[in-house]
């Protein structure tokens, strides 16, 4: 997709105006019901993808920063599950709505923003144009990517307000997702 940045709720880096909805944001703290803490949802999706190490899945729940989480795991991409392919924008969209039922109340105001003015978010990265997208090498000012991140935000903000991780499910997506939710409860 090709998007011209003023024609986007765009973001760079977690300090901007929309850059909460970036995974390496900080501050937004995930709990899960049994009152584990994890420290952000890149750190959860990183946990995802180890499934069956649980010395890596352990290390990586113990960090604070989620950059230092990703840097982390690079060195065991030897042992990333064999199904990460078919379900990664899986456990992103469940990272990012464990995310916006815990946090509605500090992201409902940019919510808000981004449905009256109708603009897509979009993630705009150096180098990633799966989860967001790069600047055009012509013009700075046009992004070109899949935007994933980015999409799965906007599905979560246009829906409808909830708390209730369910209430975003569609039916062809509960089997899928109910598998990743066992997943999460053996924190």
């Amino acid at each position: 997709m090709v998007y011209r940045l003023e024609e986007t709720n765009y973001f760079r880096s977690s300090k901007d105006k929309f850059g909460c909805f970036g995974n390496m944001c900080g501050g937004f703290p995930l709990t899960l019901p049994d009152g584990k803490v994890i420290h952000g949802s890149e750190i959860l999706y990183q946990w995802f993808k180890y499934k069956g190490h649980a010395d890596i899945q352990k290390t990586l729940l113990e960090f604070k920063n989620p950059l230092k989480a990703k840097w982390y795991q690079k060195k065991y991409k030897n042992c990333i599950r064999s199904d990460w392919d078919d379900i990664n924008i899986d456990v992103m969209k469940l990272c990012c709505l464990l995310k916006w039922c815990e946090h509605t109340d500090r992201l409902y105001h940019l919510r808000e923003e981004i449905i009256e003015n109708g603009l897509p978010v979009v993630e705009v990265s150096k180098k990633d144009n799966f989860w967001g997208c790069v600047p055009n090498k012509d013009d700075n000012n046009i992004v070109e990517g899949e935007n994933v991140l980015g999409q799965i935000w906007d599905e979560i903000l246009r829906f409808k307000i909830s708390r209730n991780i369910f209430d975003y499910y569609h039916d062809d997506d509960i089997k899928k997702n109910v598998m990743l939710m066992e997943e999460l409860a053996t924190i």
